[in-house]
């Protein structure tokens, strides 16, 4: 319903987005207000970028139109989580078995598993009270508490060219599909392991591990894991995995986080 500014009251706002995808409960509780979320273990398609908004204690002075715009500036509050890969893989690396016009990596199958101490937490909306923090929740108290995502961003295989400037950094996982949006959790490892299915291609998209190494004794697995640690997960911040592809195999490296930028929202109340 439609209500008039008034001017001895004091007025507080609140935003959140989105409102009815999985793992949200309602917001009908005294106190603070909260939303609460919990995390799909198993799909990260499932998983969403939780954003709030809040003005507290605003007055009016209805002689000031601008005193009369509410302004709700929208901050992540999650961690992001995505994979991207590197490719030092090309014709050249290979002149000394076999002459190629072309080769690049094909990935074919992303597995990771990571075990976060929460999968869900309570998340408090007036984000202007930096006592109030989120509050992580893990909704298994007994046996594997562990999140296994299967053919993560592989839905159809990724080929990484050679690498030689970051327009050449293959992205994995995208907001789009399966970026892994994560409770925060500071100062805390979190382990995990990655298994990558790849293969090496030539010009016409065959596979060159018979051509390259017809006994496939001297070429690398196909198939790789690594176990690494994400030392923390900070609210807010987006976190890269970054596969590396030579040769003889991968390693995957954890990057430094980068900070998301805010979406701002205008609503003008009369």
């Amino acid at each position: 319903p439609l209500k008039e500014w008034n001017t001895e009251n004091t007025y507080s706002f609140f935003a959140w987005d989105p409102t009815n995808l999985p793992g949200w409960s309602g917001t009908s509780h005294q106190g603070e207000p909260y939303i609460t979320y919990t995390l799909d273990r198993r799909n990260a398609q499932n998983h969403v970028d939780v954003l709030t908004a809040c003005v507290i204690d605003r007055k009016v002075n209805l002689q000031d139109a601008s005193s009369k715009s509410v302004s709700l500036e929208m901050q992540h509050r999650l961690s992001a989580l995505d994979i991207v890969a590197r490719s030092y893989v090309n014709a050249e690396v290979f002149s000394d078995v076999v002459n190629l016009t072309e080769a690049k990596v094909k990935i074919t199958r992303i597995d990771f598993k990571l075990t976060p101490k929460y999968d869900g937490a309570q998340i408090p909306l007036n984000t202007n009270d930096r006592n109030l923090t989120i509050t992580g929740t893990q909704s298994i108290s007994n046996g594997d508490k562990s999140m296994t995502f299967s053919s993560i961003g592989t839905s159809s295989p990724v080929v990484v060219n050679y690498y030689s400037s970051n327009s050449d950094l293959a992205t994995i996982t995208t907001d789009s599909e399966e970026t892994m949006f994560l409770i925060p959790q500071p100062g805390e490892g979190i382990p995990c392991t990655m298994t990558v299915t790849y293969d090496i291609i030539d010009a016409s998209g065959a596979s060159i591990w018979n051509t390259v190494y017809p006994d496939q004794s001297h070429g690398p697995a196909k198939t790789q894991s690594q176990d690494i640690t994400i030392k923390e997960l900070q609210e807010g911040m987006r976190y890269y995995l970054l596969i590396n592809i030579t040769k003889s195999g991968i390693t995957v490296v954890v990057l430094d986080p980068e900070a998301w930028e805010d979406t701002f929202i205008d609503y003008e109340f009369q």
